[in-house]
């Protein structure tokens, strides 16, 4: 389904993300299925096992366990020297706009996640979110055919990726847009590397960039301070660089799932 409304970053407060009651989980509930993500603020410092409890109130059940989480499915966001540091989302660089998992296969297809900020930059690190359902009618309403290249289901294409040797990722061909059952999905990222665009998606590969740097939705800013997070239907979104407080650097919990959130009955 379509909608129109934008993400409303006025927070939810909530008590304890390991216990919300009834009014919090209809709240939240309510606004992300509005906005497509939702924002909330609590006094209490959650342990990783709290996020994901609050995660289980909200219909979060299943993980997405990839190489850069720790075993119990939460990543520490943070600037890292070790193997992840590889990685743009464990580096202080800026990250473009992308959605989360948007290399990965259908059966393990990213939609949610939760941030949850522990300790802020001390500079930067601002986020910009777009549904991609305002994405969707901008390029609709503009040319059809836009829309009708990005379905392709071969619009995309990321190479495998390989570590000593080994395979750790399949090549995966996918579409930008697609039905994922009666709700719009959006895989995408602005990176140019590790990435091949199909000839004929070219066109509308870049009315999607400059959409992003024009629609006024894309443009408000959000920086996460320590208390507050981002529930999130796997919507568009970007970073800018940061800088680090060396006793206090910036650190967020993440968790990524192939649940869509929900209100539970």
């Amino acid at each position: 389904m379509l909608g129109e409304s934008e993400v409303d970053f006025a927070p939810v407060e909530i008590r304890s993300p390991a216990k919300l009651d009834a009014s919090e989980i209809g709240a939240l509930t309510s606004r992300l299925h509005a906005g497509g993500a939702v924002c909330y603020v609590t006094d209490r410092t959650p342990e990783p096992r709290d996020l994901l409890a609050f995660g289980e109130q909200l219909g979060l059940e299943h993980l997405d366990h990839h190489q850069c989480a720790e075993p119990d499915g939460v990543a520490r966001l943070t600037a890292r020297e070790d193997t992840a540091g590889r990685f743009i989302p464990y580096t202080r660089h800026r990250l473009r706009w992308h959605t989360d998992g948007y290399y990965q296969p259908e059966t393990q297809k990213i939609r949610s996640f939760i941030l949850h900020c522990i300790q802020p930059a001390l500079e930067g690190g601002v986020n910009r979110l777009l549904d991609p359902r305002l994405l969707y009618i901008a390029l609709r309403d503009e040319d059809p055919d836009l829309i009708r290249a990005l379905a392709h289901p071969e619009a995309f294409t990321v190479p495998a990726h390989a570590e000593d040797g080994r395979e750790r990722r399949a090549e995966f061909s996918g579409p930008v847009f697609s039905v994922d059952g009666e709700h719009l999905y959006m895989r995408y990222t602005e990176r140019a590397i590790h990435i091949r665009w199909r000839p004929e998606t070219e066109a509308a590969r870049t009315r999607i960039q400059e959409l992003l740097e024009t629609l006024s939705q894309a443009k408000r800013p959000l920086r996460l301070e320590a208390g507050c997070g981002l529930i999130a239907h796997n919507v568009l979104h970007c970073r800018s660089a940061y800088t680090d407080s060396a006793d206090h650097p910036r650190l967020l919990y993440r968790t990524r799932y192939t649940d869509r959130a929900h209100r539970p009955c």
